[in-house]
């Protein structure tokens, strides 16, 4: 009989119990792995989690860096903040660090710190043939291209460069827009431009249409010297130009000068004599304010206190005027009646001065009236459209955020016109401060050592 036992033989029971073993050491091998894997997925999604939280506070800083601009300009309408008004240098925002930057220009590579005023640049829509073309790097051809590309398709026909024939043998092929720019990148949809050409501070050996007689050397990239969105708007300024408007002309000096002093601008305006006589038919034209002020016997004084208030254009707004306060010297150098050594006058003569002061009149005693009357239409000291590029950083380095936004502070309030996400540039200011911020030194400390950006 059995007695319930189970009788192994030849080792058949050593056998189960291996297998069972065998099968036990390898569920303990799945289960160890699929923790190693969670705990690997886990620690990644840790990470993960850390660094979007970092990067959600250095879009918060930029963001609150572009209002905070904001908040400044409105402080003094169609002005540079003054120095010292507007931080841009390592400002330390919950856990994030903001800098405004713009390029450093005069040939340098790298940042300095502050935002742009777009009327410091020259507007593709407004400027000449021969102010493009004297940029070494454009020429003649090029800026022919341009203004062909811009000028509506009637008008084109009479014009030379590139037309549609050119463009259609391209591969796509497409037509000339005929119509304004609407961004400087733009410019290389138009025959002869490339990115390294608009992007790149460099000597191209390239002389094709440097038929010019003044060849300006450009301090910074093309890209950074053209424009398409500054325009000055003076909706309740009052057209020295305008018979109609003479009247109000006439009340407004009478407010601001003396009887006296009322009397001799008002004849050397060429108004008549002794403040006689209401505004009428005909009168002089004033091809500028600066022809205006050095025409009206004005002092520099007066004249920058009126000249906010006056306009010689009989629109609201004008576009493509440059800031005399903040252009560069090629900019300036670019203009009519200009040249590389006029603008290194004007730039000196404003060394001292603060770009917030504005002003026009100190601009004849710089280079004085002959040059000034050619330049005077293209001249302006308002600054209403801003370049604000700003870079921010998380407190441990993990995540920065980059934005380039231009905006109009022209209108009744500030508007946005354009945001780009320069992020996936790359980190454009010291590396080391990066790297202190990951190795541990805390944000202070690596804002204080590496934040500075005339290191």
């Amino acid at each position: 009989m059995m007695n319930g036992r189970t009788k192994c033989g030849r080792g058949g029971c050593h056998r189960e119990r291996g297998a069972v073993m065998i099968v036990a050491v390898l569920i303990l091998l799945v289960v160890t792995a699929t923790a190693l894997l969670l705990a690997t997925t886990m620690r990644v999604e840790v990470r993960a989690a850390a660094n979007q939280v970092e990067a959600m506070a250095a879009a918060n800083a930029a963001e609150g860096a572009v209002r905070h601009v904001m908040a400044v300009l409105a402080r003094e309408p169609g002005q540079m903040p003054a120095a010292g008004e507007l931080p841009s240098e390592g400002v330390i925002v919950g856990d994030a660090a903001y800098w405004l930057i713009r390029p450093a220009g005069e040939g340098r590579a790298g940042y300095v710190a502050g935002i742009t005023d777009e009327a410091s640049k020259l507007h593709l829509n407004v400027a000449t043939v021969e102010m493009l073309g004297q940029l070494r790097g454009v020429g003649r051809t090029r800026a022919e291209d341009v203004v062909a590309w811009r000028t509506p398709e009637e008008q084109a026909m009479d014009l030379p460069g590139a037309g549609a024939e050119h463009y259609l043998m391209l591969d796509p092929p497409y037509l000339p827009k005929h119509g304004p720019l609407e961004s400087v990148e733009e410019l290389l949809l138009v025959r002869g431009w490339t990115p390294e050409r608009l992007f790149e501070l460099a000597d191209f050996g390239d002389t094709t249409g440097m038929d010019f007689e003044n060849v300006i050397e450009p301090d910074r990239p093309l890209y950074e010297l053209f424009t398409v969105y500054s325009y000055a708007a003076r909706a309740d300024a009052i057209n020295v130009n305008a018979s109609d408007e003479r009247d109000a002309l006439r009340e407004l000096l009478e407010t601001e000068l003396s009887a006296e002093r009322f009397s001799l601008v008002w004849s050397e305006l060429g108004f008549g004599g002794g403040g006689g006589g209401r505004g009428g038919s005909g009168g002089p034209t004033f091809e500028s304010m600066l022809d205006f002020y050095r025409r009206s016997g004005l002092t520099g004084e007066e004249f920058d206190a009126l000249a906010a208030r006056l306009t010689t254009d009989e629109t609201a707004a004008s576009a493509g005027r440059v800031n005399v306060n903040t252009a560069s010297e090629p900019v300036l150098a670019a203009l009519p009646g200009m040249d590389e050594a006029s603008a290194a006058a004007l730039v000196d003569a404003r060394a001292g001065r603060d770009a917030s002061e504005g002003g026009l009149a100190w601009v004849v005693d710089a280079v004085g009236d002959d040059r000034l009357f050619e330049a005077g239409p293209y001249l302006t000291d308002r600054a209403q459209q801003f370049t604000v590029d700003v870079v921010a950083i998380g407190a441990t380095g993990r995540a920065f955020k980059r934005y380039r936004v231009v905006i109009d502070m022209a209108g009744d309030r500030p508007r946005v016109v354009r945001f780009d996400d320069w992020t996936e540039r790359g980190w454009p200011l010291d590396p080391a401060l990066r790297e202190a911020l990951r190795s541990g030194v805390s944000l202070e400390e690596a804002v204080a050592l590496y934040g500075r950006l005339d290191r």
